[in-house]
Formats: structure tokens, C-alpha cells, sequence
């Protein structure tokens, strides 16, 4: 925002003071080109390239969105960052990516959303909510825009999955006869 304020200033020292609604339309350009710039950096990112796919697309109703905020755990879903095999090894945390509720050898944030049986249940009901069967996250990202209900049935289903995830992580932590993590 320092390009408003050195516009102001310098109308300021030409004796001249600028309209509100030139002020407001200063920032919206420099609102713009920011947008621009960081949509732009974020196509060229090498990490976080799910997350970045899933939001590209709806960036700029994302970032104007009025409804919802982030949770922890649904930052966890979209990043691919917590309780998941294939994080967990990557940084240490355990020896393989596989997923302790279904035994799929790679327990990926996205295969949490779409695929592991033990959340069935949790996933029809956050189909439902949706009105959709694609659960890729691109998909996810774009219903969770629509509405209110909608953003609250991702909430609800990332609250409840990955509460339970953890909890069962900090089982098998705490857990003296399981084997050793990493």
C-alpha cells in the first residue's frame, strides 16, 4: 500500500489533496497488481503445488470470500501437513507413509479425503452435504465457496477425521509395545 501513500504525499506537496474515491481507486489497482503478483509467484512455487492447483482456480473468490475461516485441521487437509503416514515419514516421524486406519501403503491428505475406508461414513455425509462426488481437493475448494453449508460440512468433516487421527497417533506414541517411529 505504499504506492496510496506516496500518491497522497505527493498530491499533498503539489497543494493538492486527492477525492476519497481517488484514493479508493489507487488502492484497488494496487490491490490488483498484488493479487497479480501473487497469483503469479504461486504458479511458479515447487512446493505446496496440491494446495496451490486447488486454490488457483478460485483465487480471486477465495480471497474475497465473506463466509468461513480456516481450522487447523482443515489447513491440515488442504496442505497435506499432520497426521498423515506419507508426511509423517517425510519428515522423520515414522519409517513408512502407510496409513494406520485402512493399511493403504501411502496415507496421503487426499487419500484421507477420497479414499480411506475408515472415514466412509464421514465422507458420505460430507458428499451429501456437497452435492457431489468428486472429492478432489480443486472440487472441495470450489464447494466450499458456494455456501455457508457447504464450508461448514468440509469444517466438520476435517474436525472429525483428523481428531481422530490424532488421537490415534498420540496412541501408538504413547503405546510401549508398538514399534519404534522413526
Amino acid at each position: 500500500m505504499s504506492e496510496t501513500y506516496w500518491s497522497r504525499r505527493e498530491a499533498h506537496a503539489r497543494g493538492e489533496r486527492l477525492a476519497p474515491r481517488e484514493i479508493a481507486h489507487a488502492r484497488r489497482i494496487v490491490q490488483e497488481r498484488m493479487r497479480d503478483r501473487w497469483k503469479s509467484d504461486l504458479e511458479d512455487c515447487r512446493y505446496g503445488t496440491r494446495t496451490i492447483a486447488a486454490l488457483l482456480p478460485s483465487f480471486d473468490q477465495w480471497l474475497d470470500r465473506e463466509i468461513g475461516t480456516l481450522s487447523y485441521r482443515m489447513v491440515q487437509i488442504m496442505t497435506g501437513h499432520g497426521c498423515f503416514g506419507h508426511y509423517l515419514s517425510r519428515i522423520g516421524r515414522e519409517h513408512d507413509p502407510l496409513c494406520h486406519h485402512c493399511g493403504d501403503p501411502d496415507d496421503t491428505a487426499q487419500h484421507t479425503l477420497e479414499a480411506c475406508s475408515s472415514w466412509d461414513t464421514e465422507r458420505l455425509v460430507l458428499a451429501a452435504a456437497l452435492r457431489t462426488d468428486d472429492l478432489s481437493l480443486s472440487n472441495i475448494v470450489s464447494k466450499m465457496l458456494e455456501s455457508e453449508e457447504s464450508w461448514n460440512a468440509v469444517t466438520e468433516f476435517c474436525e472429525e477425521v483428523m481428531s481422530r487421527k490424532e488421537e490415534a497417533e498420540r496412541e501408538r506414541e504413547e503405546d510401549p509395545g508398538a514399534p519404534c517411529s522413526a
